[in-house]
């Protein structure tokens, strides 16, 4: 892919479609390939150009603004990438139905920004508004609509309306449980976030049981330092310890540190 770029940087005009598409598409590749910096580079270059040659409200100029902005939340940049998706859900309330899906994915997306960069109560806001509109026009299983939910739930948890979000996530987990195989990552993510609501809630027994359950599937499914099952595994270390079950969580601890040693730099947060 970047040979091709750079065949059609040295033969294409800078505006020339073609040439867009292949640096918009190896800047995809960077990100998924853990490449982020890069990723952010090629993608300002490409939306600075787009922001000279197409409206701002033609589909492909939001699409890449989208994506230019989940690329500054994975690098760390999350005020540009709020900034920037405010200006995506701003167009796009001017140009499409509220119910639009595209218009829903990008306030979903600012919404989890906000909470990222600690503007939780701006985050729960938005996210009330998505879950309702989607609870009008999706089905209940429908999987945009459980992960606005399970959101609304985390953001609910974050802002200290704990109840609201053990409620909340009761009812996905219920439905991702009747609807997806126990090892499907959607359904563990849930089951983490309703056990993490549960032990905020004083409910931490429950939290216990529910933790050691995703460890087990996790621990059937994932390498011992995929970060998803570490992350599980340092959770029910936590709430065994709050369960005064303190010599498991040490045990348990001490097994996640030695993984992540040998994994992650020292300076990994």
């Amino acid at each position: 892919m970047e040979r091709c770029c750079s065949w059609r940087e040295a033969t294409l005009d800078e505006t020339h479609l073609s040439r867009l598409r292949s640096e918009y598409d190896l800047a995809i590749a960077y990100r998924a390939n853990g490449q982020v910096a890069k990723a952010v580079t090629l993608l300002e270059k490409v939306m600075e150009i787009r922001r000279k040659t197409l409206d701002e409200t033609y589909p492909d100029w939001l699409a890449s603004e989208h994506t230019l902005a989940n690329a500054y939340w994975a690098n760390g940049q999350v005020a540009k990438a709020v900034t920037l998706l405010e200006k995506v859900a701003e167009v796009q309330g001017d140009t499409l139905d509220e119910t639009h899906l595209s218009r829903l994915a990008s306030e979903h997306a600012l919404a989890n920004a906000y909470q990222a960069n600690g503007q939780v109560a701006k985050a729960v806001t938005l996210l009330e508004k998505v879950v309702e509109i989607e609870g009008d026009t999706l089905d209940e299983t429908h999987p945009s609509r459980l992960a606005s939910e399970n959101n609304l739930a985390n953001a609910y948890r974050a802002n200290g309306q704990v109840a609201k979000a053990v409620t909340l996530l009761e009812k996905v987990v219920e439905i991702r449980r009747k609807t997806l195989d126990e090892t499907h990552p959607d359904r563990l993510g849930s089951e983490h976030a309703l056990a993490l609501a549960y032990e905020a809630n004083g409910q931490v027994a429950k939290a216990v049981a529910l933790l050691e359950k995703v460890v087990e599937v996790e621990g059937d499914t994932l390498d011992e330092t995929h970060p998803s099952r570490l992350a599980s595994e340092h959770a029910l270390a936590i709430a065994y310890q709050a369960n005064g079950q303190v010599a498991k969580a040490v045990t348990l601890l001490e097994k996640v540190v030695e993984i992540q040693g040998d994994t992650l730099d020292e300076t990994h947060p």
